[in-house]
């Protein structure tokens, strides 16, 4: 998943391009909330799927039609939930590099992730300016416990996030228009 330094960058630019976003705090909130529910899966609409398969494990991390089933995008904290998954289900199926997916185990690949964040994250709350005092005690108590659960483990590590391609990502999320998002989700039922 993006770490939650970049759902917040394409929080914040999102609300610069879309003016109709009136509760920014409850904007915010909402496209966090997801990575800090404790039962991820959940939050996620999760398919089970064997993490033999990477590429067919991440494709079934977030599923948006469900999502929609059940709530009504009547709030600008459920809006921010929304882009979230959406922001979720293209860094999975379309930004992360199928390559490296096909070759690698899940282990590697988190903990390269994770690694990846540590990396990029300072240069995303620079380039972004985001407001970080209101999210860092959070952020930091979430990544720790994620580690924790996921056994991230100190090894060699590779980088697998472009900071230009991530802020390229981050510039495509916060141009969607989330209307049109809403009618192409919910005519795929499988997504």
């Amino acid at each position: 998943m993006p770490g939650i330094h970049i759902h917040l960058a394409i929080a914040k630019q999102y609300l610069k391009k879309h003016p109709e976003i009136k509760e920014k705090d409850d904007f915010y909130e909402g496209n966090v909330a997801p990575d800090f529910s404790e039962d991820k899966k959940k939050s996620h609409y999760t398919a089970p799927t064997s993490q033999e398969n990477l590429i067919k494990y991440l494709k079934n991390k977030v599923h948006i039609y469900p999502f929609l089933q059940e709530t009504v995008l009547d709030n600008d904290y459920k809006k921010g939930l929304f882009l979230h998954l959406i922001t979720d289900k293209i860094f999975f199926t379309e930004f992360l590099d199928k390559q490296y997916l096909s070759k690698n185990t899940y282990s590697d690949y988190i903990n390269d992730l994770y690694y990846s964040y540590e990396i990029n994250n300072p240069k995303i709350i620079k380039h972004y300016q985001l407001p970080m005092e209101k999210w860092d005690k959070r952020i930091e108590e979430n990544i720790e416990k994620m580690k924790k659960i996921r056994g991230i483990v100190e090894k060699k590590k590779t980088n697998i996030l472009n900071i230009d391609k991530l802020n390229q990502f981050i510039e495509q999320m916060a141009s969607l228009d989330l209307e049109k998002e809403e009618k192409k989700y919910k005519n795929q039922k499988g997504e």
